[in-house]
């Protein structure tokens, strides 16, 4: 009799959690923090930057999973925003471009991101009426995956109101959406900007109200895919960074604008700023990271008092082995 209390017991309380049979939502929750917990004692920088709001209590949103095939943010909640910025200036083949971007967005790496947490994607183009466009090409709230591997409790759930299958349905068009995104660098070929306006998109997060970045958000990640050649009508990192091959320092850099102009290109984020993960493109420039380049940007979004980590593509020899006609 005891064992079968016990049973009842248990069986009760997974009714409870997670609603099976009975209709009634699931508890808030946390991810379980197990998963991140062993990818922070590893060395990839990127899923550990991915880990972060991981630790956010978190709820189901029914008014966002009967959303199909339409939006899948909630109405009444905000989580998480993780803006991409790629900047395509510097000319690399579509493939690396697509390569690249897929490692940093493939399925892997989006299950470790909240459910309805949301992901708009930039590409900073520098061509023509591109350089100053605005407009994400992706920029959608993540829906619940129904997964049974996810780490986050509510992601499992299923509403009565559904099935596991339509889940899987709803996930797999948000990956294809995704992944859809890609298509923009298709017809890049090896075409170089004019401009590189790195700084100035950043600016534009924080404060152009329809890239929709504000601090209502719990919290912010920028995730930047570039070789950080600065190059605008503002700032250029060209003729020190890249010809000489040696950066001027950061303090010299400020040196040449007035207090007044430095501070107006610089971005508020208020009291709630975000997190910046900076993919660095260095083969061409900088393959011994030894230009100084990184420490300019280091030091600019302390400045700022955005937190920066990074990571650097491994794949020098295979880019130039391409670009090499007699290999």
């Amino acid at each position: 009799m005891k064992l079968y209390n016990n049973l009842f017991l248990s069986f009760f309380a997974l009714v409870f959690i997670y609603g099976c049979g009975g209709g009634s939502d699931p508890l808030p929750s946390a991810a379980d923090p197990t998963f991140c917990n062993s990818i922070n004692m590893g060395d990839e920088k990127y899923k550990q930057f991915l880990c972060k709001g991981s630790e956010i209590t978190r709820k189901n949103d029914r008014t966002s999973d009967a959303n199909q095939w339409d939006s899948w943010c909630p109405p009444q909640a905000k989580y998480g925003h993780n803006f991409v910025l790629v900047d395509s200036t510097e000319g690399y083949e579509e493939e690396q471009y697509s390569l690249l971007l897929n490692q940093m967005l493939a399925e892997q790496n989006i299950d470790i991101i909240g459910p309805y947490d949301k992901i708009s994607i930039m590409n900073i183009a520098g061509r023509g009426m591109q350089a100053t466009e605005l407009k994400p090409i992706f920029n959608e709230c993540k829906p619940r995956s129904g997964k049974d591997t996810s780490m986050y409790p509510i992601d499992k759930w299923v509403d009565p109101s559904s099935t596991a299958k339509k889940m899987a349905n709803t996930n797999r068009e948000f990956m294809k959406l995704i992944n859809s995104a890609g298509d923009e660098f298709s017809n890049l070929g090896n075409t170089k900007g004019a401009y590189s306006q790195i700084m100035e998109q950043i600016k534009e997060l924080s404060r152009n109200s329809t890239l929709d970045f504000g601090s209502n958000y719990q919290y912010r990640k920028i995730i930047v895919f570039s070789d950080l050649m600065q190059f605008s009508d503002k700032m250029d990192l060209i003729s020190s960074c890249r010809d000489k091959k040696k950066c001027i320092s950061y303090e010299d850099l400020k040196s040449n604008y007035s207090e007044r102009l430095w501070e107006d290109m610089k971005p508020n984020f208020g009291t709630n700023p975000p997190e910046v993960f900076v993919y660095y493109l260095q083969c061409r420039h900088d393959q011994d990271l030894d230009i100084g380049l990184l420490e300019i940007w280091e030091s600019y979004f302390a400045e700022i008092g955005v937190s920066m980590a990074y990571d650097i593509e491994t794949s020098c020899e295979d880019i130039f082995k391409e670009e090499d006609p007699t290999s």
